[in-house]
């Protein structure tokens, strides 16, 4: 697959990142209204949703170290990963970071 056609996967990966975890809550959202005690009952209720819980802050962690290591995005594309990670979810954040790597890559491809 060229870098272009990946590149362009991973922002359609964002907007699925965005919209797939907010209908989740868009139905939480008109079951209960803005209970944000029922939230966080329900988001730690069981050991499975502790352990996907802790498995989203840990991914969190590592998209944050990576985007802000400078290494494979500049500053202000890092800067907004983490952004989109800490705003919208890793779901939104991690295929942000991606696109911005891919589009380093062809940008200095031969």
């Amino acid at each position: 697959m060229r870098v272009q056609t990946l590149a362009n996967l991973m922002l359609g990966l964002v907007v699925l990142g965005i919209v797939v975890p907010f209908s989740a809550v868009a139905l939480f959202l008109l079951d209960h209204g803005p209970d944000l005690p029922e939230l966080l009952d329900q988001a730690v209720a069981n050991r499975i949703s502790v352990f996907a819980w802790l498995d989203v802050i840990v991914s969190a962690l590592v998209v944050a170290v990576a985007a802000l290591s400078r290494r494979f995005v500049s500053t202000t594309e890092g800067v907004w990963s983490v952004v989109f990670t800490c705003a919208l979810g890793v779901s939104a954040g991690l295929p942000l970071f991606f696109y911005f790597v891919l589009r380093r890559e062809a940008s200095t491809a031969p």
